[in-house]
Formats: structure tokens, sequence, C-alpha cells
């Protein structure tokens, strides 16, 4: 029997991305297109390159001027500092992910690599869900320990107050729901595991948990570019503060549109046959 695909969603994890044809749903072999050998690695790679730049300017320019100029350093230094070490870590799992298929077409991968590179892809994506859990909680907090250090109005205080546990609470559940997505762990990445007829791998669908905690990050998002806004323009703060709290904004606003872009995505990891490719929509707003 030939073999090629993926199993649609509702079968045992015991069928992986090589299954047999008459278990995959014919929509998913539909998507298979020989002749289309083009590749999103390239892209990829500019994303992380920039990123990776961004921030090594972005928080050495920051920790710097607290440094050198204003001799403080604050507890947004603190998490921000954090936050980029994990979304480097997030570059560097990215990095190491081009090396297996990450980017490329899953018929374009050579036949006999090609379901220990679709493993070792997924399980790199599996590390790279929890750097990012880490890194945007992290973010998050920073800017809201910015507008507590800088806003001295009680009724926003009370808002950030709320949505840094809001935060928490939701990084304090991602990371264990992540891992523990199937019994045994390494079912989320290994498709041919087996334990027996009778003691098969389990998971839950983790796309829907992706689609609970990516609706929580848009709201979040959305109260911090949103909420400080009209107490900003009362606010009487130097030119150089109003250029940072102006900062802060745009990049909850940047962060917002990222949210709501992988949330329009999140489809895809239970539609297409694709995965190696069709990671990429989902990866570049993760980074952002």
């Amino acid at each position: 029997m030939t073999r090629g695909g993926v199993p649609p969603p509702g079968l045992s994890r015991r069928h992986h991305f090589l299954g047999s044809v008459e278990d995959v749903a014919p929509e998913m072999l539909a998507q298979i297109n020989w002749d289309d050998r083009s590749t999103r690695r390239a892209l990829i790679l500019t994303v992380i390159i920039v990123c990776m730049t961004f921030i090594v300017v972005f928080v050495t320019t920051r920790l710097l001027v607290r440094r050198l100029i204003t001799r403080q350093f604050f507890l947004d230094d603190t998490l921000i500092t954090i936050a980029s070490l994990f979304t480097l870590g997030l570059c560097i799992v990215s990095l190491l992910a081009l090396h297996v298929g990450f980017g490329q077409h899953v018929w374009a991968i050579p036949l006999p690599t090609v379901l220990p590179q679709i493993k070792s892809c997924v399980q790199l994506m599996f590390m790279a869900n929890i750097f990012y859990a880490t890194a945007i909680t992290f973010t998050k907090l920073s800017i809201i320990a910015s507008y507590l250090r800088i806003f001295p109005y009680q009724t926003l205080r009370y808002l950030m107050y709320v949505t840094a546990a809001v935060t928490l609470g939701l990084f304090i559940a991602s990371v264990p729901a992540t891992i523990f997505q199937c019994s045994p762990i390494s079912a989320a990445w290994d498709f041919d595991l087996t334990q027996g007829e009778d003691n098969p791998p389990k998971c839950y669908t983790f796309v829907n948990f992706l689609y609970a905690t990516t609706g929580v990050n848009v709201v979040s998002d959305l109260v911090l570019c949103c909420a400080p806004l009209p107490y900003f323009w009362r606010l009487q703060m130097a030119r150089r503060q109003k250029f940072i709290v102006s900062g802060l904004f745009f990049i909850g606003g940047f962060a917002c549109v990222a949210s709501i872009t992988r949330l329009t995505y999140l489809h895809l990891i239970q539609t297409s046959i694709d995965v190696t490719c069709e990671l990429q929509p989902l990866f570049s707003p993760s980074l952002i």
C-alpha cells in the first residue's frame, strides 16, 4: 500500500504523518502538489535574524542607558531582559528546526528521511511553544511594571494588577498544558509511538487550548495598548518619558495585531497536511 499524508483530527496518535492512505482525509491528500518546490526557509531566516538583531540592540541600549545615564535599574528592566533571553531561545530553536525541514513543503523532503525530520521539527516546535509562552508572559509583565511605575492613577493601576494576574495565571496553565498534552509526553511529536493495542498514547486536542490562550492574549494586548491612553494625555512628564510610553503603546498595538494573525492561522494545525511549511504563519507572529 502506498504511504503518505497525515491523519485527520480524531484518529489515534499511533497514526503518524506517513500513515496509510486510507487513514487520510481526501481533502488533505488533495493539498499535495508534487510540482511545488517553493520554500519559506528564507522568509523564516529573515524573521529570525531581524528579531535577534532587534532584541540585542534594544536590550543592550536600554541597559546601557540605565547604567550610564539614569543610573537606575527598575523591575521592568529585569523582566524585559528575561523575556529577551527566552525570545532568543525561541529564535535558536527555530534555527535548529530549519535544518530538519521547517519551511519546506512536506512532499519536498526526501522520502527516506521525511518521518524523522517531521518528528524532529514537531519536537522543536513543542519546545518553541514553551519558550513563546515564557517570553510573552515576561514581556507583558515588563510593560505592566512600566505602567505601574509611570502612572499614578488608581483605576489604571487596579486594571494593571488584574491584567498581571491573568497573564501569570495563563502562563502557569500554559507550560504544563504544553508539556503534558500527551501521555506519554513523547507522543506529542513521535507519531509512530505505540504502547500496545490495549494502551495507546492519548492526547487532548491541544489546538483548542491554543485558541483559548491566544484569545486571552489578544484581550490582554488590547488592554495594555488602549487602557492607558486616556491617562497618558493627562500625565505631566518629560518628553523623554512620553517617548518611552509611546513606544510601549506601539509595541502593545503591534503585539495585538500579531496575536490576531496567529489566531487566524491556528486551524492549519488540524487541517493541513503540509505541517513543516504551514507552521510558518504561526511562527512569524509568535516572534513578533
